[in-house]
């Protein structure tokens, strides 16, 4: 029997101290498709939508899809531009349930989405989805790894997956399990059950790094749970940090085949052991001028990352901290990459492959992460930024900077600036070979990103600093002026007592 699936999901990762709202030009600067042109768009691609169209072919399943939409982090959606989107993604709901009717829904959403007035996004998203398809359609929906999962959103689906890894190199195969676990229920062979552990820890995102670490030991024994028997899957969230609400923070969510008392004692088993390694999930953390000094006197690539201007965590992109160092240090052989500033690639532009120009650089979007850099640069290249992901982190997609610069500073073997006119976070090496820079032949190589550059530029990299740098997604707590966090919260709170039970 074939079974009708629907599938779509809006798509954001919320930072709360950014003044950058996500409207309806950030949607769709970053992806926003509805209907078949979607699922057409990723077919081949280890991405979420390539896995539900691969688990959809083995488990005799139709695929419907209503808007899928991603903006890049940034501050809270603009409530208009959500309600227009779900709008539009509960007329296309009425409509699959009035013509051919729906079995199941299978959601790709990211987990830590704040809408202006709705501190739950994807709690919301749900609530609407379920009010029109009843109590029995089951749902499923695949979260980031940073979700800040909310127990309205565990109540209202039937199961949720999180993302494995980070960097998310797995989001084809969680795809694939999840809707394979929604056909099994609609078929009446599992009756999922589950158990949400919200725990009281801010992880910083360096680690959660699941190569390493603490990270690591929780997921592996989140992987030895899931071998159990009577337990359909299970999820470990390091939270995204810079979403000041109170369910921001980290999660273990375990689901059972009709075992609730087991699914409750294995969630209790995976919070207690994070919380036991609580310190653990500290940065540890270069200084900037340290940083530049070792990378500058050890064999390379050295990669330095810049994680609190990452972009894909909502920082602006056009931090000028360690810029202005390496200039300051005399650095050679280095790129940085990208530096977010339309307004010098438009000068660029105007000027030419081979003028030098005399501009101020970075600084105009968040000035807290260095004022704008006044520089004399060399253009050497222009491109239109797009490139085709070669690495394992959405492999076969296609990425865009928009128009592209690469600026020499302090002449050929100097610094070398690859400014976009789009915030992009860099996690493939063809963001530096798709502009005519080798990053194996570099000395070093700055990377405004916490840990997704880990799957590509890893690899190539001689050692790793990452930077304490000031940003939207510093490091250091002290640095961020937290509201509405649930109190108490380690490492805030360094004396608190807390139990899963």
């Amino acid at each position: 029997m074939t079974l009708r699936f629907f599938t779509g999901g809006i798509n954001h990762e919320t930072n709360s101290f950014s003044k950058v709202p996500a409207d309806e030009h950030r949607f769709r600067l970053t992806r926003y498709g509805r209907g078949a042109e979607i699922l057409e768009r990723f077919r081949g691609t280890r991405t979420v939508y390539g896995g539900f169209l691969t688990a959809a072919e083995t488990n005799h399943v139709t695929l419907t899809s209503t808007v899928s939409s991603f903006a890049q982090p940034s501050g809270p959606v603009v409530r208009e531009e959500f309600e227009r989107q779900m709008a539009l993604t509960l007329e296309d709901l009425r409509e699959a349930l009035r013509t051919d009717g729906v079995d199941g829904i299978v959601l790709g959403l990211h987990g830590a989405m704040v809408v202006a007035g709705i501190e739950d996004g994807e709690g919301e998203y749900l609530a609407r989805v379920r009010e029109v398809v009843g109590p029995d359609v089951p749902i499923g929906v695949e979260l980031d790894l940073h979700a800040n999962i909310s127990p309205r959103m565990a109540e209202l689906a039937d199961i949720l997956i999180g993302y494995d890894t980070y960097p998310h190199v797995d989001q084809y195969d969680r795809a694939i399990e999840l809707l394979t676990l929604v056909a099994r229920t609609v078929r009446g062979e599992i009756s999922p059950t589950s158990a949400l552990r919200k725990l009281p820890i801010l992880a910083h995102m360096t680690v959660q790094n699941t190569a390493s670490g603490p990270m690591a030991d929780w997921l592996a024994l989140c992987h030895e749970i899931e071998a159990r028997p009577g337990v359909l899957t299970a999820t470990i969230t390091g939270g995204f940090p810079y979403a000041d609400i109170p369910d921001v923070g980290m999660a273990a969510y375990v689901v059972t085949d009709g075992l609730p008392e087991l699914a409750t004692q294995y969630a209790n088993e995976l919070s207690e052991f994070a919380w036991a390694r609580r310190t653990e999930f500290q940065p540890r953390l270069t200084s900037v001028d340290d940083a530049i000094r070792a990378a500058s006197s050890s064999p390379g690539p050295i990669i330095l990352a810049d994680v609190a201007d990452n972009t894909g965590a909502g920082a602006s992109g056009d931090d000028t901290e360690i810029l202005r160092a390496l200039i300051a240090h005399g650095a050679n052989s280095a790129v940085l990459v990208p530096m977010y500033d339309p307004g010098v690639v438009a000068e660029a532009v105007r000027a030419g492959v081979g003028a030098t120009i005399t501009t101020t650089i970075g600084g105009k979007v968040d000035d807290g992460g260095g004022a704008p850099l006044e520089i004399e640069a060399y253009v050497r290249t222009i491109t239109d930024g797009w490139y085709s992901n070669y690495g394992p982190m959405s492999t076969g997609s296609r990425t865009g900077m928009g128009l592209t610069a690469v600026l020499e500073i302090g002449g050929h073997d100097g610094i070398e600036v690859v400014c976009s006119s789009v915030q992009r976070s860099p996690h493939d090496l063809q963001m530096l070979r798709s502009v005519g820079i080798e990053p194996t032949r570099r000395q070093i190589i700055v990377v405004k990103s916490s840990v997704h550059y880990r799957a590509d530029f890893g690899p190539i990299a001689t050692e790793i600093f990452e930077v304490d740098a000031a940003g939207l997604a510093a490091a250091s707590w002290a640095r961020l002026d937290f509201q509405n966090l649930r109190r108490p919260i380690f490492p805030l709170d360094p004396d608190m007592e807390w139990t899963a039970q």
